[in-house]
């Protein structure tokens, strides 16, 4: 009797070790799959911030246009203005013959 009481006894030792370990593997696939998780969310929003960035270089790219249309406008007026001071130079100059 206390034979079988024993080798019960260990069965169910077992099973309950052996649960156990299936429990522990079950923890380790979640944890596995919620890491998984996190890595494509986290690939999600690079992918999101990478179209982001895109968008707003395209527009720079745009506007590169408008900067170089800008500065030609400004040289121009900086052109003018040194046009005018030389001319009232030569103006002030022939007066002084």
């Amino acid at each position: 009797m206390s034979k079988l009481l024993s080798f019960l006894f260990i069965s169910v030792s077992l099973l309950a070790q052996n649960n156990v370990a299936v429990d522990d593997i079950q923890l380790q696939e979640i944890k596995i799959k919620q890491e998984r998780l996190k890595e494509e969310l986290r690939i999600s929003k690079i992918d999101k911030a990478l179209l982001k960035l895109d968008a707003i270089e395209e527009k720079i790219a745009k506007e590169k246009v408008w900067m170089k249309s800008y500065a030609s406008y400004m040289t121009s007026l900086d052109i003018r203005a040194r046009i005018d001071k030389i001319k009232k130079r030569i103006t002030f100059l022939e007066k002084k013959r």
